[in-house]
């Protein structure tokens, strides 16, 4: 394993939990957030040095919902899109169309299995 991180960004406790066992098969560190909020709050106050490799963004969260947060991560200029990946239960053409506007570099569908989660992420990293 190389010396990456992962943070997920989903307010399912029980989804954050099989996101980050599998992540943790891949890199070394992943940490955990509930939020938006609580993760801009990470991503300002993390030494450049130690950003993490990926997010895995949930778009539907209470305070700040995945697509208001990478546009503030856009507007802050604290992450590259490109490093993100949305996880969302619902596929609307909407939803797609302003993650490709964006340049967020990926989508993962709920319900996912692990595998396709595993695949996804080593393909980023």
């Amino acid at each position: 394993m190389e010396n990456k991180s992962i943070l997920v960004v989903e307010d399912d406790s029980m989804a954050r939990m099989i996101i980050s066992r599998i992540a943790r098969s891949l890199v070394n560190d992943v940490i955990e957030v509930n939020n938006g909020d609580e993760a801009i709050t990470y991503l300002k106050n993390c030494e450049p040095v130690l950003l993490p490799s990926l997010l895995l963004v949930d778009i539907y969260m209470p305070y700040m919902d995945g697509i208001v947060f990478c546009r503030k991560l856009k507007e802050l200029n604290l992450f590259s899109l490109e490093r993100v990946i949305i996880i969302s239960a619902a596929d609307r053409k909407v939803e797609r169309d302003v993650i490709d506007e964006l340049g967020i570099g990926g989508f993962l569908q709920k319900p996912f299995s692990p595998n396709k989660v595993r695949q996804e992420l080593s393909s980023r990293l």
